[in-house]
């Protein structure tokens, strides 16, 4: 796997934990701002419970962003060059920046009183510390020998398809039921190398997760970037134009984005 390829797995899955990260912080924030406005609680009291939900959910992006850095490299062999822990640092600084402004918003939005200058300075000032210390830690892995974590990957695709299986069972409308079926079957019978079946079933599995949702529940945002990634994969295996209508079937039952689903078509 290329760094290009690595970088786009990366994202895809960095993509993910960073969604479901913010939509736990919403959660809570919906908690607060509604107590907040029936009077439950000062504003004083509103304003740090937001900091101090925002900081613990940066924190926690912070982390993931890393896990799955360490996770894709130690599997893909690859160490973390000089450039790519600068592009890292400013990812995660990006990460953290907008964090902020969220958080400016939310308080802004509740009445509360906004914190004097940036909340999240102090994360911001340790990433190029972190990066650095993360930088060795992936030099230190056992990065010599990828057949390794290809092996394991062919032993966790049966549980891959189980996981699959168990989330579709969940799903009660059938049509969506039948288009991700026939999608899991199509991709299974494909030619393709342990680490790429592993990745499409990895996709497989979280949208089959977003299925088994209420619609009011699922987020949109993962089921596009679920559909592109299979694409993008697909396409480098040269693979894409054998299940090119099963990918648009699916993804025409679970979206209504039709800019984007045309994209899936090649418009």
């Amino acid at each position: 796997m290329d760094h290009n390829a690595v970088r786009g797995l990366i994202n895809y899955r960095f993509f993910l934990e960073q969604s479901r990260i913010n939509q736990e912080i919403e959660s809570n924030l919906k908690v607060i701002s509604t107590m907040f406005k029936r009077g439950r609680i000062p504003a004083d009291i509103a304003a740090n419970s937001c900091i101090r939900h925002y900081s613990s959910g940066t924190a926690r992006i912070i982390k993931a962003r890393l896990q799955v850095e360490k996770d894709v490299r130690e599997r893909t062999g690859l160490l973390l060059e000089d450039q790519e822990a600068y592009d890292l640092t400013a990812t995660l600084t990006s990460a953290v920046a907008e964090q902020e402004k969220s958080l400016q918003a939310k308080l802004k939005s509740m009445g509360a009183p906004p914190p004097a200058g940036n909340t999240m300075d102090h994360l911001v000032s340790q990433l190029p510390a972190i990066v650095r210390a993360f930088q060795k830690e992936i030099r230190m892995l056992n990065l010599s020998d990828p057949s390794e974590t290809q092996t394991g990957e062919i032993h966790q695709i049966p549980q891959l398809r189980s996981s699959i299986q168990k989330n579709l069972a969940a799903v009660s409308e059938p049509e969506l039921n039948r288009r991700l079926r026939e999608l899991t079957l199509a991709l299974e019978s494909l030619d393709l190398q342990p680490g790429q079946m592993f990745e499409l079933l990895e996709i497989v599995e979280g949208l089959a997760q977003q299925a088994g949702l209420p619609p009011a529940e699922r987020r949109q945002g993962i089921i596009n970037s679920c559909f592109q990634r299979l694409k993008t994969i697909l396409e480098a295996a040269d693979k894409y134009p054998v299940v090119a209508g099963l990918v648009i079937q699916a993804a025409a039952v679970f979206t209504t984005s039709f800019p984007w689903l045309l994209d899936l078509v090649g418009l």
